[in-house]
């Protein structure tokens, strides 16, 4: 009964990690990461209506230094920061109209769950892109936008593909470890299980040899108890021999109870490593089952990085 108890325990506790896996590999993809939206902000020193791309889980260091590689690539301008303001002026956006020079006014900002990027374009002529028009440069604008808040955020779940599979790396090597310990044990087993087979053996070739010593001691006492000697050197020479024949039975009987401990200890070995194996079987379940929610978890990050890039 504590045995199906027990088993019942170890069920519910696996089903439980899985279904904890499971909701950490949902929780690691965004519904909606990368979000586009018109704002009212004051940029470019009026307030006005700006583009804003919103892309969850970012760092603000890490997009504020691709901002501005986004758009002083391929321009001789440079980005310059006033009063947390970014400004960049006479660029070209192919993406945009790759003849036209446009003036970008920008911030980036902590949000809820991520990074706010602001924007605003204006043209050459001082006209402003209007992200709430149907023109074709604020479809263009919304393009260079969620272009980027794409590759954001593809950044992010790459960060994010490499803290996962250290960690699947890490339960493989623990489940390997597992394995490698399991089968040391069974060796232990074996290995030992064949010293008892050999020391078995070889007590009872001693207990054959024991017992023919001692009919040889027997029939020496008798011969000494049925002998009148001349002399007592004679007898002396034959209570000699009784002794070394004790002394030899002893031997014997020395080497039997060693033959005998060895087998308790290499009982008490297997018995150790059979219950270390069944702990390890428990381990060994669980790890499995970690290390394949871990891969479910590497999977679907892999998938939808490839997701984003095409």
């Amino acid at each position: 009964m504590i045995m199906k108890y027990s088993i019942f325990l170890l069920s519910f506790y696996l089903i439980s990690i899985t279904n904890l896996f499971a909701q950490e590999a949902d929780s690691l993809i965004v519904a909606n990461p990368v979000e586009l939206k018109v704002e009212k902000r004051n940029l470019g020193n009026k307030e006005q209506k700006v583009f804003m791309i919103h892309v969850s889980e970012a760092v603000l260091d890490d997009v504020e230094k691709a901002w501005t590689k986004t758009l002083e690539k391929r321009n001789k301008a440079k980005m310059e920061l006033i009063g947390g303001e970014r400004i960049i002026t006479g660029i070209t956006i192919e993406d945009i109209d790759k003849k036209a020079l446009f003036n970008v006014y920008s911030q980036v900002t902590t949000g809820r769950k991520g990074i706010n990027v602001y924007a605003a374009f204006q043209i050459n002529d001082s006209t402003w892109i209007d992200p709430e028009s149907d023109s074709e440069n604020t479809i263009r604008a919304e393009k260079v936008m969620i272009n980027f808040g794409r590759e954001i955020y593809a950044e992010v779940l790459n960060d994010k593909l490499v803290i996962e599979s250290k960690k699947l790396n890490e339960l493989e090597k623990s489940y390997d470890s597992n394995l490698i310990e399991h089968g040391d044990f069974k060796k232990i087993i074996q290995s030992d299980s064949l010293v008892i087979f050999n020391n078995r053996n070889e007590i009872e070739l001693k207990k054959k040899e024991y017992s023919t010593i001692t009919d040889k001691l027997s029939k020496q006492r008798n011969e000494i108890a049925s002998t009148n000697y001349t002399s007592d050197e004679a007898k002396m020479e034959a209570n000699k021999k009784v002794k070394e024949i004790e002394k030899e039975r002893k031997k014997v009987t020395k080497k039997i109870e060693k033959l005998q401990n060895d087998i308790i200890d290499k009982e008490k070995n297997i018995a150790e490593s059979f219950y270390k194996i069944e702990q390890l079987k428990v381990e060994e379940t669980e790890l499995l089952k970690n290390v394949t929610a871990q891969k479910t978890i590497v999977d679907r990050l892999e998938n939808e990085i490839l997701s984003f890039e095409n």
